[in-house]
């Protein structure tokens, strides 16, 4: 699967949870394990996007996951502020280099 295509998927992914974020999801179970585990591949798979040159994408998403995180869950939206940081720390230093 190409770099596009992961960044293409997890943005509708944060469009949809943006977008549903105040809607009532009956039956829906979502215990802070599952946010815990879902929110440690999301931040692979955004670490992955950073490496492979799509660093804006990844920061976008992370900024959105920091957001829909940040009341509810805080221990998980720091780890995607960590995520924010890294990244962008990887891209100054890339930049000190040329």
């Amino acid at each position: 699967m190409s770099a596009n295509a992961v960044a293409n998927g997890l943005e509708q992914l944060s469009e949809r949870a943006l977008t549903s974020r105040n809607q009532a999801h009956p039956g829906a179970v979502f215990t802070a394990d599952l946010v815990k585990a879902l929110n440690r591949l999301l931040v692979r798979a955004l670490l992955e996007l950073g490496n492979s040159g799509m660093d804006d994408t990844a920061c976008r998403i992370a900024g959105e996951g920091w957001s829909l995180l940040r009341h509810t869950e805080p221990r998980e939206a720091e780890r995607l502020n960590g995520v924010l940081h890294s990244l962008t720390r990887s891209r100054c230093r890339s930049k000190q280099e040329t």
